[in-house]
């Protein structure tokens, strides 16, 4: 009887230590508004946790809402213009905005973003907690 009870309190012991570890299914809510791009150029994956989806921007003007569930408590956009410019982002909570701009005459950088809202850089080490 003491090794049943050693082994229930082991596997229950293991099942609350790795709780923390295992995220369930949830949901997030964001928008994305696109500011001067051809969105015939742009591509926006989105990385749920499990699947790596490619928003479909054909039936949106220059504001896109995104309302898909999530397995990780850190989604991920990767935003593609042209094949060249790339930038990735992580969304911390439901309500965040991404404002993406396209300016022709930033050379090296015609792609950014600026003033998200609940959005970080994967790249930003200053505001990004994660690094």
């Amino acid at each position: 009887m003491l090794i049943v009870r050693m082994l229930v309190l082991f596997a229950a012991s293991i099942t609350w230590m790795s709780a923390g570890l295992v995220y369930g299914q949830d949901r997030i809510r964001f928008t994305i508004n696109l500011h001067g791009m051809d969105k015939e150029k742009l591509v926006v994956h989105f990385d749920d946790g499990v699947v790596l989806n490619v928003l479909d921007l054909s039936q949106t003007d220059s504001v896109l809402l995104v309302d898909q569930p999530i397995y990780t408590p850190y989604p991920a956009l990767f935003a593609i213009y042209d094949g060249k410019s790339s930038d990735k982002y992580l969304i911390e909570k439901d309500g965040a905005v991404l404002n993406l701009f396209y300016d022709a005459s930033r050379s090296k950088t015609p792609v950014y973003s600026n003033n998200n809202t609940r959005v970080r850089a994967i790249d930003d080490t200053v505001s990004n907690s994660l690094y």
